[in-house]
């Protein structure tokens, strides 16, 4: 198949994860050193299900058909709470609470003889509480990290020459983290930091074969994206070798930011078959950051030459940037 000539650079994996690192075409942007392609199982076959209980886990997983096949569904549910037998230490200063929970869910149905519409679901959701105290300090963290995601897929096939793939995302991070140790000889540090962050997103992708020689590729990729941080701390330093301790003032952050803006980018790229064993990928890509007002260019080349089935030579060379991103200010 011409257009999997680069499976191993860009796989079209029904399910799975592909690790693309290098030289990875213009598609794939806003990176530098590597991307991952996820995408999610489609559901064959009859109707099954099964669910599976221990004392530290659980999980929920089931898919089948309906309209006469030409709808499937999907879901997994997966439950981990270790702390329900471990939660406790026998000495009885520390404690220990954390648990775990996903769930992914699919539907897709086909229209007409050539498209596919899905509906996608990812949440993901964990905490972990730790407690120790004893005579001479007090240590306690929280942390709660929070990932809901949903996305339309519609995949249609124009005629035999022309392919395109269109997604519309939604989602939001959220994390919570507070911690305190309280030294008797050492001195107080308190910290809750609080951050959430929002986006939606539209991309399209298109797909050409001009003829078996020859395929044209060309896309853009839109989002718009919100951050919230509010981030504050309190520490105070104890002198044990002063009496009354130290009069140094307490150390206080408090910052708040609330940053947003939209990104945008295209690319454009034509595989060419020099010649039976060598496929070269001419590539180009423009991207754009509004919150930090820059944009850049991504020339790409790639090349794949096959000396036989088992054995294939990759080359690429390229020009890659990533931006700061609105949910990883430091």
């Amino acid at each position: 198949d011409f257009q999997n000539v680069f499976s191993i650079i860009d796989s079209e994996a029904v399910g799975g994860v592909d690790f693309l690192t290098g030289g990875f075409p213009v598609e794939y942007g806003d990176r530098m050193s590597g991307v991952m392609d996820i995408s999610v199982a489609t559901p064959t076959g009859p109707a099954t299900g099964a669910v599976d209980l221990s004392t530290i886990s659980a999980r929920l997983l089931g898919q089948g058909s309906f309209n006469q096949d030409r709808g499937q569904w999907f879901v997994s549910a997966r439950a981990w709470y270790p702390d329900a037998i471990a939660g406790r230490r026998s000495d009885a200063h520390t404690e220990v609470l954390t648990d775990y929970y996903d769930v992914l869910a699919k539907v897709q149905h086909r229209i007409g003889e050539r498209s596919m519409l899905s509906a996608n679901l990812l949440v993901a959701y964990d905490d972990l509480g730790y407690r120790e105290a004893d005579e001479e300090e007090v240590q306690k963290v929280t942390a709660e990290y929070g990932s809901y995601s949903a996305w339309f897929n519609l995949r249609s096939q124009w005629s035999e020459a022309l392919f395109s793939q269109a997604v519309l995302s939604a989602g939001r991070l959220k994390r919570h983290r507070t911690g305190m140790v309280d030294d008797v000889f050492e001195g107080t540090l308190v910290v809750d930091d609080r951050r959430s962050f929002q986006f939606l997103g539209l991309r399209q992708d298109w797909t050409h074969e001009f003829s078996e020689r020859n395929v044209l590729k060309w896309g853009f990729d839109l989002r718009y994206q919100e951050a919230d941080y509010d981030y504050e701390s309190l520490s105070t330093l104890e002198d044990s070798g002063t009496p009354g301790g130290s009069d140094e003032s307490p150390t206080v952050i408090n910052t708040h930011l609330e940053p947003e803006g939209a990104s945008f980018a295209v690319y454009l790229a034509d595989r060419i078959r020099i010649i039976d064993p060598l496929v070269v990928e001419l590539g180009l890509r423009w991207d754009r950051q509004h919150w930090i007002g820059e944009n850049q260019i991504s020339p790409r080349v790639n090349l794949v030459y096959t000396f036989t089935p088992r054995t294939i030579l990759r080359a690429a060379w390229g020009r890659f940037h990533q931006s700061q991103r609105l949910n990883e200010l430091q």
